[in-house]
């Protein structure tokens, strides 16, 4: 059988909410063949012991590679809701 492969990183964030771009991928562990079946952007919201919406910290984005990936999901984010 094939592997599950799941990557996910935060791209955004909002005063007390956070983007992240999740994919997954089908990989034969035979041939390391990999494909994306699946792609999804969720946003969750952080909040503190009482359920109320709290503060993030800012999105440090370090590196050249971090930079690509985030540009890629803000220019491919549905715009649902916006």
């Amino acid at each position: 059988g094939d592997t599950c492969v799941v990557e996910s990183y935060v791209y955004a964030v909002g005063r007390t909410s956070l983007r992240t771009r999740i994919r997954a991928y089908r990989e034969s562990p035979r041939t390391g063949e990999r494909e994306l079946t699946t792609e999804s952007y969720f946003v969750f919201v952080a909040v503190d012991a009482d359920g109320n919406p709290t503060p993030v910290p800012e999105l440090e984005v370090a590196g050249e590679r971090c930079r690509e990936l985030r540009d890629e999901a803000l220019a491919a984010e549905p715009d649902e809701g916006r």
